[in-house]
C-alpha cells in the first residue's frame, strides 16, 4: 500500500488514504498468509488415489453395464480398463490412446490444485483493485523518466492496462457477489464495458500529452480500484466520464481470450503427447515420466500464451 501512496504523491495526486483499497490489499495479503496447505495436500492425496484406482473403477462400471445388458458400453469399458493398465505398466500405446490418458492425468492433477489456488490467491476476487493500482505505479515510473527513456515503461503500461481491461470485463464473475442469473449482472457488465472504453480513451491521451495523460490515467485507475473495492460495481466511474464513450465489446473480448486460452491448452497437450512418445526411448525411469510430461505441458502452454494468460485457464472451471 505504501508503494501505491508513494506513486500517487509522485504523480501529484491527492495522497488520500484510499480506505477500501487499503482493506482489499490487506485482505489479499492475509489470503496468501493463510493459504490452505492442508487442503492442498488432501486434494493431491485424493488425486493420487483416484489415479491409482481408476482402472478398477472403470472395470466395475463395465461389470455393471454388462449386468444390465449394455453390451457395447461394457465392451468399451473393458477395453479402456485394459489400455489403462497397459499405460500404467509403461507399455507403448498408439498416439490416440496416449493422448487420452495423458490428458486425463493432466486434468486430474491440475484441477483440484488450481481450484484451491484460484480461491485463495490475491489475484482473484480483488483482481481489479490490485491490477488498477499496479498500473498506477507503472504510470508513476513512466512519468519519472524522460521522453527518450520511457519507451519500456510505456510498453509495460500497455500490458498492465490490458490486464485492467480484462479484469473489468470479468467483474460480474470474479467479484463473487453476483449470481449467474441475477438481474444485477447485465447492468454491471454494461457499465464495466463503458468503463473499459473510457480507460482506452484515457490511455490514448498518453500519446498526445504524455505527462498530463499519465496523471489523468493514474487518477482514473485509482478511482476505479477504490470504487470496486468499496463495492460500487456499477459506479466505478461517474456518469460524466462515460459520456460519448463507446463500450468495449465483451463478446469479442471473450472470443479472443477463449481462442488464446484454447491455443495454450492445445500447445500444452501437444507438448505432453510429444514428451510421452519420446520419453520411452530416452532410458529415463518410468517413475519420472508423468512429472516430465506435466512440466512439458505447462511450459508449452506458457510459451505460447504467456504466464498470466495460461494461468487464467482456471477461470473456466465449473467451480467459478
Amino acid at each position: 500500500m505504501r508503494k501505491i501512496l508513494d506513486a500517487r504523491a509522485q504523480l501529484g495526486l491527492e495522497a488520500s488514504a484510499l480506505p477500501a483499497t487499503a482493506e482489499a490489499v490487506r485482505a489479499s495479503r492475509q489470503t496468501v498468509e493463510t493459504f490452505p496447505w492442508r487442503s492442498l495436500l488432501a486434494a493431491l492425496a485424493v488425486t493420487a488415489a483416484a489415479f491409482v484406482s481408476l482402472g478398477a473403477l472403470i472395470e466395475v462400471c463395465a461389470d455393471v453395464a454388462a449386468a444390465v445388458r449394455l453390451n457395447e458400453l461394457a465392451r468399451w469399458g473393458y477395453t479402456l480398463a485394459r489400455k489403462f493398465a497397459a499405460w500404467k505398466a509403461n507399455t507403448p500405446l498408439g498416439v490416440r490412446d496416449t493422448f487420452i490418458f495423458q490428458s486425463y492425468v493432466l486434468v486430474l492433477a491440475i484441477a483440484p490444485v488450481v481450484w484451491l489456488l484460484t480461491r485463495r490467491l490475491p489475484d482473484y476476487p480483488h483482481a481489479l483493485t490490485l491490477r488498477a493500482n499496479s498500473a498506477v505505479v507503472v504510470c508513476a515510473a513512466a512519468k519519472s523518466e524522460t521522453p527518450v527513456t520511457r519507451a519500456s515503461s510505456l510498453l509495460e503500461l500497455d500490458r498492465v492496462c490490458r490486464n485492467v481491461e480484462l479484469a473489468l470485463l470479468e467483474v460480474h464473475r470474479t467479484s463473487r457477489s453476483i449470481r449467474r442469473r441475477s438481474p444485477r449482472r447485465a447492468g454491471v457488465r454494461t457499465h464495466c464495458a463503458l468503463v473499459a472504453g473510457a480507460l482506452r480513451l484515457r490511455l490514448a491521451r498518453v500519446d498526445v500529452e504524455p505527462d498530463t495523460g499519465l496523471v489523468e490515467l493514474a487518477g482514473m485507475l485509482s478511482l476505479i480500484g477504490e470504487n470496486y473495492a468499496a463495492g460500487r460495481l456499477a459506479a466505478l466511474l461517474p456518469e460524466t466520464e462515460l459520456e460519448n464513450v463507446n463500450p468495449v465489446s465483451t463478446r469479442r473480448a471473450s472470443v479472443v481470450e477463449t481462442v488464446r486460452l484454447a491455443l495454450a491448452v492445445a500447445a500444452g497437450t501437444a507438448s505432453a503427447v510429444t514428451a510421452s512418445v519420446v520419453l520411452p526411448s530416452t532410458g529415463l525411469p518410468a517413475a519420472v515420466h508423468s512429472p516430465v510430461v506435466f512440466g512439458c505441458a505447462v511450459v508449452g502452454g506458457m510459451l505460447v500464451a504467456g504466464r498470466s494468460r495460461f494461468a487464467r485457464i482456471a477461470e473456466f472451471l465449473p467451480a467459478k
